[in-house]
């Protein structure tokens, strides 16, 4: 049977343990993860003060938000629900569990983001067991990045808007997703054959490609788009003044200058959009194409009455 004495000791180390092991942490944040942290180290330091001190909520909480900054959130519940049942009002807890339900709610895109993150922090291995957990977190990684990215609800077409600028999101996390995952198996081949974990890793950077090619036409699209928004521009500017022009009073050269430079970018944007249909759909800017001549159509026509 364990004494009152004893208890005591086990609860002294696993403060000052815990205590250690949240400094650790708390210098790593300070240092922005500049440098790779000793999350093993702090993990195993904060399980072990757990271990000591299993009725004391700091320790359930401690390891709570330890598991809330790597990322590891499926594991979280259960400290934040021990931490609660050993004081309902203890103030980090609740927080711990505001924050979780935040998270939750957060856009998935930032939610992948801090897995990845995560990842990018796991530390660099010394030992062979921990040569092990890097490969096995490669692995499960690269598998719950493929399922992700499967399942988005963002397909890789040509686009402009709401949908292109989720696409751009979309490319940059698949980017720091592709490039943590290659980062790892150049520390991994070390000591590992990784031609498995490459193979698993190749439909991420082939769906990388192919958002990189969309991204870049609609890149495309989006500086023709604004083209013919200022062409738009200019014919409505032509017609207002056109409306206000003294009546009886003939159109000076100036106009006439003006309306034939019209005509000439008109020219040059077909050529220009002709040549782009030629690698890709233009169909998201056809239609303001379209209005944008009818609308210096309307200016000829309102220009042959006068």
């Amino acid at each position: 049977m364990v004494t009152l004495l004893e208890r005591a000791t086990e609860n002294l180390e696993a403060e000052k343990i815990h205590t250690q092991a949240m400094e650790k942490l708390t210098q790593a944040m300070i240092q922005q993860f500049k440098h790779p942290p000793p999350l093993e180290e702090i993990y195993q330091d904060l399980n072990k003060a757990l271990r000591l001190d299993p009725q004391n909520p700091d320790r359930s909480a401690g390891m709570a938000y330890f598991l809330i900054l790597i990322g590891a959130l499926d594991q979280v519940p259960k400290h934040l629900a021990k931490a609660l049942r050993l004081n309902p009002e203890h103030s980090i807890a609740r927080q711990l569990v505001q924050g979780l339900n935040e998270l939750k709610q957060q856009d998935p895109l930032e939610k992948r983001l801090l897995e990845v993150e995560a990842f990018q922090r796991w530390p660099r291995p010394q030992t062979a067991s921990e040569y092990d957990d890097l490969y096995d977190e490669t692995e499960r990684f690269i598998r719950q990045e493929a399922l992700f990215y499967l399942q988005a609800m963002i397909p890789p077409e040509v686009n402009v808007g709401e949908l292109e600028q989720n696409q751009r999101s979309f490319l940059g996390l698949l980017h720091a997703s592709v490039q943590s995952i290659q980062a790892k198996l150049e520390i991994l081949e070390s000591e590992f054959e990784v031609d498995a974990l490459e193979r698993e890793l190749r439909p991420l950077s082939q769906l990388k490609t192919r958002f990189e090619k969309v991204v870049n036409h609609n890149l495309e699209l989006i500086y023709w788009q604004e083209q013919l928004q200022s062409f738009q521009e200019m014919v409505h500017g032509a017609f207002e003044e056109l409306k206000h022009w003294p009546k009886g009073q003939s159109l000076d050269k100036k106009f006439s200058d003006r309306l034939e430079a019209l005509y000439d970018i008109c020219d040059q944007l077909a050529d220009e959009l002709d040549s782009l249909a030629q690698r890709t759909s233009i169909a998201p800017i056809e239609n303001q194409y379209e209005a944008a001549v009818q609308t210096l159509q309307k200016l000829q026509d309102s220009l042959d009455e006068f």
